[in-house]
Formats: C-alpha cells, sequence, structure tokens
C-alpha cells in the first residue's frame, strides 16, 4: 500500500469514528429541542399515540411561471407506520402536483 493510500484510509477511519463518537450529541441534541435544523433539512421527532420515530422535511425553491417551493416530506419509524409526502407551494396561486423534482401543473 503507498502513503497516500494509507493516508486515505487513515482519513476516513477518522471520520467514521468522529461520526461515531457525535452521535450521541446529534440524539441528545433533538430529544431536547424536538427538531434540529441544518440548511434547508428539518429533523423532527415524531411522538403521536400511534406513530415514534424521526421525520425528515426538506424544502427547496423550484423556478417554473411562478416562485414554487417543493417541501419533502420523510419518515422513519420504528413504531407504526408514516406516509412520505411531496407537496408544491406556489406564490401565483395556481394549485401545481410534485412530479419529477418539479412543481408542475395538473
Amino acid at each position: 500500500m503507498n502513503k497516500w493510500a494509507k493516508r486515505l484510509l487513515y482519513l476516513i477511519i477518522t471520520l467514521v469514528w468522529l461520526a461515531i463518537m457525535l452521535f450521541p450529541v446529534f440524539a441528545i441534541r433533538l430529544a431536547t429541542r424536538g427538531q434540529l435544523q441544518a440548511g434547508n433539512t428539518t429533523i423532527f421527532m415524531v411522538q403521536e399515540r400511534q406513530e415514534a420515530g424521526i421525520g425528515f422535511q426538506t424544502t427547496r425553491e423550484v423556478n417554473s411561471e411562478a416562485t414554487c417551493t417543493l417541501t419533502t416530506v420523510r419518515y422513519v419509524l420504528w413504531d407504526g407506520e408514516g406516509e412520505n409526502s411531496r407537496s408544491c407551494s406556489c406564490s401565483d396561486g395556481v394549485e401545481r402536483d410534485a412530479r419529477w423534482g418539479r412543481c408542475v401543473a395538473p
């Protein structure tokens, strides 16, 4: 194994170790605050009577005739079942469907 391959391997091992060590901090902050936000992604706790787990909401601007925002919600549940969803909200008031990562008029 050459010098650069060893350095790359050490870097990968260090990053994996760092991720494992930071996981409890992430879990405690999520449990105490109920949600965390990083950029345009929100991670939130699902604590309902029938469902329990974590949800991920991503929002991004989509360029079309009007300014539209595409919102995607995904769930990772350990109790119950959640239905992932995708929706569009546009500034011109015209209702659009979320398809293929864009807001499309029905």
